[in-house]
């Protein structure tokens, strides 16, 4: 039996683009696993905006 939530989904979906997106970077740079991920972590605070996020909620803001 396989877990079909929208979130599993989600998160197969974004392992899936992890996984292109860090074999691409390996190539291309001289970042480490490490390095990528706190990247990424930084880009997904800058794309919600993410400053404190104990009271759970996210702020959108758009690029546009």
């Amino acid at each position: 039996m396989t877990d079909e939530t929208p979130q599993r989904k989600c998160i197969v979906e974004a392992k899936s683009l992890y996984h292109s997106f860090v074999t691409r970077w390996e190539k291309e740079s001289d970042l480490k696993p490490s390095e990528i991920a706190d990247a990424l972590t930084d880009a997904f605070d800058e794309y919600y905006e993410i400053e404190d996020i104990e009271d759970g909620t996210i702020e959108f803001q758009s690029d546009e």
